[in-house]
């Protein structure tokens, strides 16, 4: 209770009313607690052109520090256009957004009665005075109460101009506790063909299920002054006016007029019509920057649906990248959902059906192709060869496992098609991890750029690593899972995320001075605290290969680029037990 806490104030506050009763207009003044609410207020009297206005002035919990509430003491009581609705507050010079905790009640009282004083009077013309208003609000304000919507796109808007004979249409709705959302996915035209809203994702036109009718209305047409009565008019009739069969259960009517687009809900059962507020979701602002255009035309092989891969593969979607390779052979688990960016929709499914669901629904016109398989795993060769095709084909391999064999296999790939790869690691306990990268013609190869951050980690000078310095993704299936929270993960998916965007957007250039970063999180190993960061040179383009003795391979008869190129001889490696 600030009036306990702050006694001083109190005490101002009461004398500021008191002054105020000096005032020819104060008649009288009584303070009380609110017994329900246990809130301080004064119960005010005052004459306002010829009337006695009883008000409540009620101070927040939180007074000085938000402003009091002037209100009717009779409920129902409507006194100004400036007040929110039968028996609400009166919006006052004073407000919320302008309140400063050195104004008083007292200030709140006089800017009340110089509302009603002015709106009390006549002006030259014979009518009421009208106080001019600095209440504007926001689309989001205005709809806060509106249960009914119809999301409008620019695409809509367009093809809803120029539609000039009703069309059925096709909406998708979304119910949410305050408000039931529909999206007008499809037109059947008149020519028969099928017009699909660009701007939406095509998860959302495959989940349509509401039938109505669309079309565009004219200055000139006769309908305009019955489609202005609609709520008279009932729906069966309404429906009659652009439909040629009958009204059965409820139907969606999208007109585009002369004064914008108008929405309703018709409903058979008790022939009523609705009006369904039009919420335009195109404000036109640029969000994103000018470089990220640059990967409109991307294709990124994400390895990794886990913690890492399904946060970076969504952010990068939000950047602007529109086609996806996923692979990932896992299913996603109840566990997984402490750090993973699906949520229980997904859990029974692989990885990467859930990630590509969510990625479709970020944005429209995202391609995203899957493969539900780890790197690496026993597979038939069939299976390995594709998924290796399939990144070959990718501009850019993004390595987010934690597993060592998926990360030789895709920089196998990278370095034989000379493809840009980043990578990352979060280390079990979360107080880090890394991210790195390798870019044809700029860096070292991927893996002569892993030799050369353990060739750094290896620093005799460095303290010993906790024991949990491990990829918390590379447990196997018997081991115990390593622990790192949601927030701990998503700080370095973030920097990674960083990382590749402005990778693939500079290319030839960087805003990052190194290609690979120890970030710490928190006070452990080498870091000092929370965010410090170590870069690690790597040094420059290097031909290094990972190579075995030329005549051993000679007599296994395997000389040679096979159809992966250097996966075959990375493949060997790992076959006969020189890399783990």
């Amino acid at each position: 209770m600030w009036f306990v806490l702050r006694r001083d104030r109190l005490t101002g506050e009461m004398q500021a009313l008191t002054q105020l009763c000096d005032a020819p207009w104060m008649l009288s003044t009584e303070w009380s607690i609110d017994c329900e609410s246990g809130t301080l207020r004064a119960a005010i009297d005052m004459m306002v052109g010829g009337y006695v206005r009883r008000v409540w002035v009620n101070y927040p919990d939180v007074f000085p520090f938000a402003p009091p509430m002037v209100v009717p003491r009779e409920a129902g009581e409507r006194w100004s256009r400036h007040q929110y609705g039968p028996g609400g507050e009166l919006c006052l010079e004073i407000r919320a957004d302008n309140w400063l905790p050195y104004y008083t009640g007292a200030d709140m009282v006089k800017s009340a009665y110089r509302l009603l004083y002015e709106e009390a009077h006549i002006d030259d013309t014979g009518h009421e005075r009208q106080v001019a208003s600095a209440h504007g609000l926001t689309q989001a304000q205005s709809l806060r109460f509106t249960f009914r919507r119809l999301v409008q796109t620019k695409g809509l808007t367009q093809r809803l101009t120029s539609l000039g004979t009703p069309c059925m249409a096709k909406f998708q709705l979304s119910v949410f506790a305050k408000s039931s959302v529909w999206r007008l996915t499809q037109l059947n035209l008149e020519d028969g063909s099928i017009w699909t809203d660009p701007d939406l994702p095509q998860p959302l036109v495959c989940l349509a299920f509401q039938d109505g009718v669309a079309m565009s209305l004219r200055d000139d047409d006769e309908r305009l002054p019955l489609v202005a009565n609609a709520s008279d008019l009932g729906s069966a009739a309404l429906w009659r006016l652009f439909a040629d069969k009958p009204l059965h259960g409820s139907r969606l009517l999208v007109l585009s007029l002369p004064s914008g687009l108008q929405a309703f809900h018709l409903s058979e059962e008790d022939d009523t019509v609705s009006a369904v507020a039009v919420v335009d979701v195109d404000d036109g602002a640029q969000r994103l920057p000018l470089a990220n255009a640059r990967l409109l035309g991307k294709r990124v092989a994400v390895l990794g649906g886990g913690s890492v891969g399904s946060k970076v593969a969504t952010t990068l979607a939000r950047a602007g990248v529109r086609n996806f390779l996923l692979i990932d052979g896992d299913i996603l688990c109840a566990g997984n959902l402490v750090r993973n960016d699906l949520d229980w929709r997904s859990v029974g499914a692989h990885k990467v059906e859930g990630l590509k669901e969510r990625l479709e629904m970020v944005a429209s016109g995202i391609h995203v192709d899957i493969v539900r398989q780890n790197l690496g795993d026993q597979e038939a060769g069939i299976f390995l060869n594709t998924a290796l095709r399939g990144m070959s084909f990718c501009d850019f391999i993004v390595e987010a496992t934690g597993s060592a064999r998926a990360f030789n296999y895709a920089a196998a790939v990278a370095e034989d098609h000379r493809k840009p790869m980043a990578w990352a690691r979060v280390f079990g306990g979360g107080f880090g991890g890394l991210i790195a990268r390798s870019r044809p013609g700029l860096d070292p190869a991927a893996q002569a750029a892993r030799d050369a951050i353990d060739r750094w980690c290896a620093n005799p000078a460095f303290p010993e690593p906790p024991r949990v310095l491990i990829d918390y993704g590379i447990a196997g299936p018997n081991e115990e899972p390593m622990v790192a929270d949601d927030a701990d993960v998503s700080v370095v998916a973030a920097h990674f995320a960083r990382f590749v965007i402005d990778t693939m957007a500079n290319e030839a250039s960087s805003e990052y001075e190194h290609s690979a970063y120890m970030i710490g999180l928190r006070e452990a190993w080498i870091f000092s605290g929370a965010f410090d960061t170590h870069p690690i040179d790597l040094g420059g383009p290097s031909s290094h290969r990972n190579s075995l003795d030329e005549s051993w391979l000679t007599r296994q008869s395997i000389v040679g680029r096979t159809e992966q190129g250097a996966f075959g001889m990375v493949a060997l490696r790992v076959s006969q037990g020189f890399m783990t």
